[in-house]
């Protein structure tokens, strides 16, 4: 109720009812309250998705924020939902907003050992760079390496033991970085991703005490298999559900 109430504690809404008056069965209570029965499941199920339809966003758009393994900053079009989720909380400052970054571990190790792989291959093209000197631009050199550039596979195919030489490339790119190197960096990414969304929502007005922002349980992680992504969620507070739940 408190999500469809206006700020005057008012409820004002359409209720498309269609009947045959005329019909002896026919009965207005009945219409309207199935029809507000079937609205008020609809917003128990996903109060996300009613909240941007009642302020004209896009639904579709604030189930989930996709993600990439590598990023630590988010881009335009992230921040365009983020600034749509600051709309809805200050239309309803008492419904905590959850953010649970979902990832999946063996392809961000993929495309984390790709990533060292192409940074490495661009320091031996630039031996006057280190890893410590590199800036912007050199990021976003690295990122543009294509997988399947022969020059690219050469070099790691000359890094690899022989036995790897046939494999593919991400599979040779695995090779090079230690296992534990690359779940410190995953683990390292998902906290700056955490924490940027944090301190990007607090910036924008909203109270720390209305954000959870947080990474799915470990038992949850380990064998998650999904889509990077924040699940987006909005609750009432003491509404949340306990694990056994």
């Amino acid at each position: 109720m408190y999500l469809i109430k206006e700020r005057n504690d008012k409820i004002n809404m359409d209720l498309p009812v269609k009947g045959n008056i005329s019909s002896p069965e026919f009965s207005y209570r009945k219409q309207i309250f199935k029809t507000l029965t079937n609205l008020l499941v609809k917003v128990a199920m996903s109060p996300i998705s009613f909240m941007a339809n009642s302020l004209g966003l896009s639904p579709d758009k604030l189930e989930a924020i996709p993600l990439d393994a590598c990023q630590w900053d988010f881009t335009s079009e992230q921040y365009t939902t983020l600034n749509d989720l600051v709309t809805i909380l200050k239309s309803k400052p008492e419904m905590p907003l959850v953010l649970e970054q979902e990832i999946n571990l063996s392809q961000a190790k993929e495309e984390l050992a790709m990533y060292n792989a192409r940074k490495r291959y661009y320091l031996s093209l630039h031996p006057e760079k280190t890893d410590s000197t590199l800036v912007a631009i050199d990021y976003a050199k690295i990122n543009e390496i294509d997988a399947k550039d022969p020059a690219f596979n050469t070099y790691l195919t000359s890094l690899v033991e022989a036995s790897y030489q046939n494999s593919s490339t991400s599979q040779k790119a695995l090779t090079l970085v230690p296992e534990e190197k690359l779940q410190e960096q995953t683990t390292r990414f998902i906290t700056l991703r955490n924490r940027k969304a944090l301190s990007y929502l607090t910036s924008q007005g909203v109270p720390e005490t209305n954000l959870r922002i947080e990474t799915m349980k470990p038992e949850l992680l380990n064998t998650y298999t999904g889509k990077n992504q924040y699940k987006i969620n909005l609750v009432l507070a003491g509404d949340e559900q306990t694990p056994q739940e």
